[in-house]
């Protein structure tokens, strides 16, 4: 239906609000523009521009045009997107967009859908030139852009957190019958803001349905540097007009979806980046310019304050970036140059709030302060890791945090996370895979993180005595969380509160191996600060029940968080490459003292094992009536390639094997995954400790909210 393609175009205009960007406006005279402009309307403080089609523009398909075959009772919808038509070009001195729409009225019922249109467009950043809007009536053209009712108004977008800027325009065409043809086509052009760099375009499939032909298409100079996402291949090439003109759709279009585990840098549907720069130098510098410290007597005064509660500087950094996280609450407001510049420190210390661009300018300037060098490294909060598939561009970017080195070592500080803890080696560091960094580069830079010790340990002690068909005991399990996972877990207790904490943290423990009885005495959680470390012991009396304990024999299971990914689709049809679980490593230690029969079986092993998704090993060692079992897990990418599936899937299954021991019976055991909860659920892919909350991160140069997940268990 038109209105959910317009509200999947109006999304459509601010992803190219986001993704285009900048360079001085060339007054010369050159390539694709929009020419013999007038103004067709102003009301609301919104001017709504008109202008002959452009030259450069194509023609819509004929077939856009031929009406639907509607036979006596039979059931038709009331209305059809005919026609998308989006034509982009960096060819001229500002990044256009220009789209034309053909809606068909096949009855009454659809004359409303297809009479009003609501477009939002970025305000200060973008101009709307409405270039047609007719009807085609029995073959006539009647020309209806006289005769429109047109409202606009400055429409405020505003979720809290963040204030974006936006026109909003309604145009409404008369005198629309059933069996029209309503055609509307329209530009949005970039004013290129002060101070830009270049001009830049991305086109991506539009993640809507039911248009009967959509044609995607753009124009570049020759020079242009054009980037392309697979599976966004183009289909033709051309020159036209002096410019390259590439068509990527033209026909029907089904947009996939996007499967749950499949990492955010790949993009279901592809997408074209293209850009008039080379390189990212001129971007890096640019960025460069607006980060430069800014002492002002409030900055030297906080900063001496910091320094003399902490004599050694790697705590002084630690406590100016854990001040601007507890102190600056976050607030964005993106009208105009405000996405692209931050505000001053000044003003940020004076409102007490600040989006990413604000304190990221706050803390390099106390830094500056404590004599200590640091800089902006500009970033993409879900694109991040695949950020080299992106053509240069200042659009590529929704987040900036700051970089320093310190005796060879660089670190990663995002001021706009939930208030942070430890020492400067112990802080969850900021990891978004590629970066930026404001010094003048002309490359991105890898983010390259390490931690000192496991993000996540558990230990058990574990006493199980044999009785009728499994065992019963106590289990004193102790979860130790550090670095980001420590984050994550100070999160939760912030926002779900220390008793919900507690029951989670009792679940994971317990809750997926054992049948829970009871606590011996209240889970315990403990924070060491200066380690960046999260301890939660769970004491608990506990059932180990499986089938019948004289055949089958009971199962305890190791503990090892994030195993391994789940196996591909049946049929092994998936191509889409799989997320994994990053930065992710975990320990897991567990002595077991049995109290009656149940070892006879059981042998000591030590395996290991090296693939494209793990490095594991588990050992398992016996001495009487005590069995010691101790496993790791750590995750060696981000991502696994359908061709890795097998291989990886193959070693999973050996794996819960070795993690699980038998105890009691004489029957062979056999696993069953679905069976099994511990492993259905470690083998999913979100890492249980991702409370992905604190990254409520502010939008760098988006006219969009940041994005929000809820956290899980």
């Amino acid at each position: 239906m038109v209105r959910v393609a317009l509200a999947s175009l109006t999304a459509f205009l601010a992803v190219m609000a986001i993704f285009t960007a900048t360079h001085a406006v060339s007054s010369e005279p050159a390539g694709d523009r929009i020419e013999q402009a007038s103004v067709l309307v102003e009301t609301g403080g919104v001017t709504v521009w008109t202008a002959p089609q452009p030259g450069w523009v194509r023609p819509a398909p004929d077939h856009a045009f031929t009406p639907t075959e509607v036979s006596p009772g039979s059931r038709q919808q009331p209305l059809r997107l005919r026609l998308l038509d989006q034509q982009k070009s960096i060819a001229g001195p500002r990044p256009i967009t220009v789209t034309r729409m053909v809606a068909e009225v096949v009855n009454r019922f659809g004359v409303q859908g297809a009479s009003v249109y609501t477009f939002e467009i970025p305000r200060e950043t973008a101009r709307f030139f409405l270039l047609e809007a007719d009807i085609v009536r029995d073959g006539e053209r009647l020309d209806r852009l006289a005769d429109l009712a047109v409202s606009a108004g400055a429409a405020q977008s505003f979720d809290g957190q963040i204030m974006v800027g936006v026109d909003q325009v309604i145009l409404r065409v008369p005198g629309v019958q059933p069996g029209d043809f309503v055609a509307l086509t329209y530009a949005t052009v970039m004013e290129v803001p002060e101070g830009a760099i270049a001009r830049s375009a991305f086109v991506e499939p539009p993640a809507m349905e039911g248009a009967d032909h959509v044609r995607l298409s753009l124009r570049a100079p020759g020079d242009a540097k054009i980037r392309t996402l697979a599976p966004f291949e183009a289909l033709s090439e051309t020159s036209r007009l002096g410019a390259i003109e590439r068509v990527y759709v033209d026909g029907p279009f089904t947009s996939r979806d996007r499967l749950a585990d499949q990492p955010a840098w790949r993009l279901a549907n592809g997408a074209v980046s293209a850009s008039m720069m080379t390189d990212w130098e001129a971007i890096s510098s640019w960025a460069q310019g607006h980060y430069r410290p800014d002492v002002t007597a409030e900055v030297e005064a906080l900063a001496a304050s910091i320094a003399a509660e902490h004599p050694l500087e790697e705590d002084r950094i630690a406590a100016a970036l854990f001040w601007v996280q507890r102190e600056i609450r976050y607030f964005a407001e993106v009208l105009g140059a405000s996405g692209y510049t931050p505000q001053s420190v000044s003003e940020t210390l004076r409102l007490r709030e600040g989006d990413c661009k604000a304190k990221t300018l706050l803390l390099i300037s106390l830094l500056d302060a404590m004599g200590v060098e640091a800089g902006a490294a500009l970033a993409n909060t879900t694109l991040g890791p695949g950020l080299d598939q992106f053509a240069p561009s200042v659009g590529a970017f929704d987040h900036v945090i700051v970089t320093l080195e310190r005796n060879g070592k660089r670190y990663w500080l995002d001021p706009t996370l939930f208030e942070q803890a430890g020492r400067l080696d112990a802080i969850g560091q900021a990891d978004y895979g590629k970066v930026l960094i404001a010094d003048g580069s002309d490359a991105l830079h890898d983010v390259e993180i390490s931690y000192d010790r496991p993000l996540v340990s558990a230990s058990d002690q574990a006493v199980l005595i044999a009785e009728g068909d499994g065992f019963t005991g106590r289990i004193e399990t102790t979860l130790t969380f550090h670095g980001p996972a420590a984050d994550s877990i100070r999160v939760l207790d912030a926002l779900a509160g220390r008793e919900a904490t507690l029951a989670s943290l009792r679940e994971l423990a317990v809750g997926e191996r054992f049948a829970f009885n009871q606590l011996v005495s209240p889970v315990t959680l403990a924070y060491d600060e200066a380690n960046n470390t999260v301890t939660a012991v769970v004491d608990a009396e506990v059932s180990l029940v499986q089938g019948n304990a004289a055949s089958n024999g009971a199962s305890f299971f190791a503990l090892v968080f994030g195993l391994a990914p789940v196996d591909p689709p049946s049929g092994g049809s998936r191509t889409a490459p799989l997320a994994l679980t990053w930065p992710f490593h975990a320990r897991h230690e567990a002595t077991i003292t049995l109290d009656g029969p149940g070892l006879a079986g059981v042998e000591p092993f030590e395996v290991a094992r090296s693939n494209a998704a793990f490095d594991q090993s588990i050992t398992l060692k016996r001495s009487g009536n005590r069995l010691d079992m101790t496993a790791e897990v750590r995750m060696t990418g981000r991502e696994l390639a359908p061709a890795q599936f097998r291989t990886v899937a193959a070693d999973q299954i050996a794996a819960m094997d070795e993690l699980t021991v038998k105890l009691g019976g004489d029957a062979p055991m056999v696993l069953s995954r679905g069976d099994t909860a511990v492993f259905a659920n470690a083998s999913a892919f979100g890492d249980p400790f991702s409370f992905d909350v604190q990254r409520t991160a502010g939008v760098y140069y988006a006219a969009r909210p940041p994005q929000r997940r809820t956290p899980r268990r």
